[in-house]
């Protein structure tokens, strides 16, 4: 029977058939893959964000898998959260010298402080850095910001030339992932952010802890063992005790500078298309330089070189060792004319100021800032105080100190009640908890050894009764005991800071004391 052309009208009483209605349209082929395309991209980006939260959360440690130095990455990430909250006035590149031994923290508040407007430095040092180096770390730099100014704090130091040390820095980071995009700005700052996310990071970690149950893979690093602070200092309060080395190590560092500047032959270099005659700098090295200047000349940003070294050598200076220093910067600045600072042989470290022979403590490097300071400023600073301090000497069998006994100081105006100390918690650290029972054994400047009842707060962090130190500007020689032992002995735990507060009703006092120690 045909289908009817028209609609039946309301109430005509013609019946109609349901061949009439229309069938719903039925969704094409390519429609449906649309939505399950759109629905599959939708749980798959749900997942990973899901992933990257919980993995973020995990606390897992960092491999270093980007650039394959872990101190690099860690201050990277110190870098973009210190340039989040303001500009970047200066960053100091340079070897572990400047890594320990410059106070990008104490720069920061003296220049601010003595010129009345904010000042902000950043430590972007690290270990066995040289000039061949500071381009590398300048191109990791500036994918979070451009500062104003970087500062080169170098020592002498032989130029290798085209030779790179497996262990520096720049030979570890072109064996790295990093390494292909290092010398293009925009794969640089996109390999920044993709290595940044917690699944990318942690990758390494969480598939060593899948297949083994543990960490076994991961290489420890300095900021295991020594506190990095928030701009980007290494932090150490060890003392150097071996007196014998710490010479020997002084008269070879002399030695190698006094021939290096009397002796050398001249090395042969092209600077603006002419051979130039150096004696410190290869044909290299004069490059890395001209790649330095050309990134920061681009970037307007200005170069200064200061002056640094050893602390055997800081220690142990004379007039012929400190002219024999000056022409490596002379050097530098006619290569690439920047303005120069060379303080050092106004800058004496005490005892109580060096770490290791190579190294000033957290102590030195606040005093060189202090100084850089007062250079950068032309402005005179305040006297330090007359410091006294105990004989870092310790006897073979006194168990009470070891490699981690560290040095705190402690002014005449600051309070006395107590002592609180925080130390690194780390992988490689021993865990210092509420509950355990440890105490504090100080050697004072007349060298006697004072033992305090201490009490932990919370892990890592403890405070001792400390009313009857003596007064005055003094230096205290600080280790933390286990109670309860055989024997007392010093617990391996490296000091990240200390600060001296007012007595509360509610300290517990308990001390004994010894006699002043005997014997050389």
């Amino acid at each position: 029977m045909p289908l009817p052309t028209d609609a039946p009208e309301a109430g005509s009483g013609a019946v109609q058939f349901q061949d009439d209605y229309i069938a719903p349209s039925i969704p094409s082929s390519r429609s449906q893959s649309f939505h399950q395309f759109a629905i599959f991209v939708f749980f798959a980006i749900g997942t990973f964000l899901f992933a990257n939260f919980l993995i973020s959360t995990a606390q897992l440690p960092r491999y270093a898998s980007w650039t394959g130095v872990g101190t690099l990455e860690d201050k990277l990430d110190m870098f973009a959260r210190f340039a989040r909250h303001g500009p970047v006035d200066a960053v100091l590149l340079g070897s572990s010298i400047v890594d320990f031994g410059v106070s990008a923290e104490a720069l920061s508040e003296e220049v601010s402080r003595q010129s009345g407007k904010p000042y902000r430095v950043f430590n972007f040092s690290t270990g066995a850095a040289t000039l061949k180096t500071f381009p590398v770390l300048y191109r990791l730099v500036r994918t979070t910001t451009k500062p104003k100014a970087l500062f080169l704090i170098v020592p002498v130091e032989r130029d290798w030339g085209n030779v790179i040390s497996p262990r520096t820095p720049e030979a570890i980071i072109l064996r790295s992932p990093i390494a292909s995009s290092l010398h293009n700005p925009f794969r640089l700052a996109l390999s920044a952010e993709i290595w940044a996310l917690p699944v990318v990071r942690f990758a390494s970690p969480l598939r060593d802890l899948a297949l083994y149950g543990n960490y076994n893979n991961r290489v420890a690093t300095h900021a295991d063992l020594y506190q990095l602070g928030a701009h980007g200092d290494m932090l150490s309060f060890t003392v150097n005790t071996d007196r014998e080395g710490f010479l020997k190590a002084s008269e070879e560092r002399k030695d190698y500078v006094l021939k290096r500047n009397q002796y050398s032959p001249p090395l042969s270099s092209k600077q603006n298309g002419q051979t130039a005659q150096t004696t410190y700098l290869s044909e290299h090295g004069v490059k890395d330089l001209q790649e330095l200047a050309n990134l920061a000349r681009n970037d307007g940003v200005s170069l200064m070189v200061i002056a640094h070294d050893r602390a055997s050598s800081l220690a142990n200076q004379d007039s012929a060792y400190n002219t024999a220093l000056k022409p490596y910067y002379e050097e530098i600045v006619r290569t690439v004319p920047m303005k120069s600072i060379n303080f050092i042989e106004r800058f004496v470290p005490a005892p109580f100021e060096i770490s290791d022979p190579i190294h000033l403590n957290q102590h030195g490097a606040r005093r060189f800032a202090r100084l850089l300071a007062k250079e950068l400023l032309g402005r005179s600073r305040d006297p330090e105080p007359a410091w006294k301090a105990p004989d870092f000497r310790v006897q073979k069998q006194d168990l009470t100190f070891n490699a981690w006994s560290a040095v705190v100081t402690r002014q005449s105006t600051d309070p006395s009640g107590v002592l609180e100390l925080e130390f690194v918690q780390s992988w490689q650290t021993p865990p210092l908890l509420p509950g355990e029972r440890v105490q504090i054994a100080v050697r004072t400047p007349d060298n006697r050894d004072l033992f305090c009842q201490s009490q932990v707060l919370r892990r890592g962090c403890l405070q001792a009764e400390t009313s009857m130190l003596p007064d005055g500007d003094n230096v205290f020689w600080i280790r933390v005991l286990s109670k309860g032992a055989a024997k007392e002995a010093a617990i391996n735990l490296p000091l990240a800071s200390f600060r001296w507060l007012e007595r509360s009703s509610s300290t517990t006092v308990a001390h004994r004391a010894t006699s002043p120690l005997s014997g050389p």
